[in-house]
């Protein structure tokens, strides 16, 4: 019998980066609304994030809804890995195919240094829970990547997602 030593390569791997987490805002969306009815869109706000989170909220107005209810909100301080859910209701005003009000969310980033004064703001998008999957159409894609780009070059740090908007079915009582 012969003797084999065992072997051992050595191969250098770069450093390994975990993905970059952002906060996450979701609604769950109706399949529709009644007209005169009061209905609450329920958005979620979720910090997948080591660091503490400064939100806030600003809800744009609508011709075709009034809210039952505040449109302020405080300030959300979400610690790591928190979940909050924050109530929206509206009553739509109008039949047929309806423009949500819009819920914006920005980030107020602190700065790297031990001072409590904020850096930046950044808008964050908002997504919709859904179990249906969408099927694009390309150009479709390829005209909102389009369309992205120069709302891009007109400034302004917006991330993706953040002009959404949703649309839900009125229908009359």
């Amino acid at each position: 019998g012969s003797t084999s030593s065992p072997s051992r390569t050595t191969l250098p791997l770069p450093s390994l980066r975990p993905l970059p987490l952002h906060p996450s805002i979701t609604v769950r969306l109706p399949p529709f609304l009644t007209l005169h009815e009061p209905a609450n869109l329920t958005y979620r706000f979720s910090n997948p994030t080591r660091r503490l989170l400064t939100l806030s909220t600003q809800v744009d107005s609508s011709d075709n809804f009034v809210f039952a209810g505040p449109r302020k909100f405080p300030v959300l301080v979400l610690a790591p890995s928190e979940e909050r859910l924050l109530d929206l209701a509206i009553i739509p005003l109008v039949v047929g195919p309806c423009v949500l009000p819009r819920l914006r969310v920005f980030e107020h980033e602190r700065r790297g240094d031990e001072s409590d004064e904020v850096g930046t703001v950044v808008e964050l998008g908002v997504w919709e829970e859904t179990d249906v999957v969408e099927v694009r159409d390309p150009a479709q894609v390829s005209l909102e990547g389009e369309l992205k780009a120069a709302r891009e070059e007109e400034g302004g740090e917006v991330r993706e997602g953040a002009r959404r908007e949703f649309v839900v079915m009125v229908m009359p009582r």
